[in-house]
């Protein structure tokens, strides 16, 4: 009896190291999940975003990328990527218009100034 519950036990934890080894991440699975991962925090956070986070998370997205380059990747895997990537593109693009925007307002009030001030008439101009 205590020789078959010692190979049940041997049994069990084989089992669990197996099931264990197969969900493991492959390197370039970890790659791909840290991408989604980015993308996922950018899409909730990014309308708190300060510069210093937007730098971090173009920094976190390179060096992604560079370390997605050391793997092949099936269709599947290139479709998805292509997925993650368009989502953190999309994020930053609108990110950029609406700066943009806000921008260019400020520079046409200081521009509306700057020619108000340039054009002013004063005491030296007899």
């Amino acid at each position: 009896m205590k020789g078959l519950t010692k190979i049940m036990l041997v049994a069990i934890i084989a089992i669990m190291g197996c099931a264990t080894t197969a969900s493991a991440s492959t390197p370039k699975e970890k790659c791909v999940k840290k991408l989604e991962k980015l993308t996922q925090e950018m899409k909730k956070n990014n309308a708190d975003y300060t510069d210093e986070d937007w730098n971090r998370v173009a920094e976190e997205y390179e060096a992604i990328s560079k370390e997605m380059e050391e793997y092949e990747y099936t269709d599947e895997e290139l479709r998805k990527i292509g997925v993650l990537k368009g989502r953190f593109y999309n994020i930053v693009a609108k990110k950029s218009v609406s700066k943009g925007a806000s921008e260019l307002n400020t520079l046409i009030q200081q521009l509306g100034g700057f020619l108000q001030g340039f054009l002013e008439k004063d005491d030296t101009d007899k």
